[in-house]
């Protein structure tokens, strides 16, 4: 079994999460627990958020499906973890587009307005000495080229790399123990589908066939049933 790496050291861990893992922290039955560790914790851990990653949160629906407000619960989130929160710059901007072009030139094929906000969270978290960012966006954030993109670029600016981790390992830092893992690996794309897929089960308990969630969530997130709308 593969060990997840220590982010715990004698110095404050600064956090950085993606969107995605909002959408996780929402499906999660430990949220509160979560929260409540962080704030007994809080000399060791502390969560930064960033403009960027709030505008993405907006864009979820306006829904409230069976009683829960699925944009307002993912702010709410949001707010709750983050102590400080950056907001997009020249500076990102301008790291952000070395990022991509280093990453084009690495043979990288996806288009520019896809990776923009995952290339400035990685930005953000660089300037501002963020020393780690968690992501489960494993086919853009996190893929082996685009993290090969921030090497190069970082190096040669001198600029510290922020380690990057997924939800699990995340989780094991705020509680300090092993747990069941909610939805994990989803892509930054269909974070909010795929999370609610296992929020249902947990909020609305006196439902007990897990096709009548996937029906709701389809109806909403899948128009025309064609295909499912991704979140920018």
């Amino acid at each position: 079994m593969k060990t997840p790496p220590k982010i715990v050291s004698e110095n404050r861990n600064r956090l950085l999460p993606d969107s995605n893992i909002y959408g996780l922290l929402m499906a999660d039955q430990e949220l509160h627990k979560m929260h409540q560790k962080l704030e007994e914790n809080n000399s060791m851990i502390c969560i930064y958020g960033f403009d960027v990653i709030r505008k993405e949160l907006k864009k979820a629906p306006r829904k409230v499906i069976q009683g829960v407000n699925i944009q307002a619960s993912l702010l709410h989130a949001y707010e709750s973890f983050v102590k400080k929160e950056y907001v997009s710059s020249k500076k990102f901007e301008e790291l952000a587009g070395e990022y991509y072009k280093t990453y084009s030139s690495l043979g990288g094929n996806f288009p520019k307005e896809k990776l923009l906000n995952d290339f400035l969270i990685v930005a953000c978290a660089s300037v501002k000495s963020i020393n780690i960012v968690v992501s489960e966006d494993n086919a853009t954030m996190c893929s082996e080229l685009s993290k090969k993109a921030y090497t190069m670029v970082n190096k040669a600016r001198s600029i510290p790399l922020p380690l990057f981790i997924g939800y699990k390992e995340f989780k094991i830092a705020i509680l300090g123990r092993g747990f069941s893992n909610p939805i994990i690996n989803s892509s930054n794309k269909l974070w909010v589908f795929l999370s609610l897929l296992n929020i249902f089960p947990l909020v609305l308990p006196f439902l007990h066939h897990t096709t009548i969630y996937h029906q709701v969530l389809f109806k909403y997130f899948v128009p025309n049933n064609t295909e499912v709308q991704t979140q920018g």
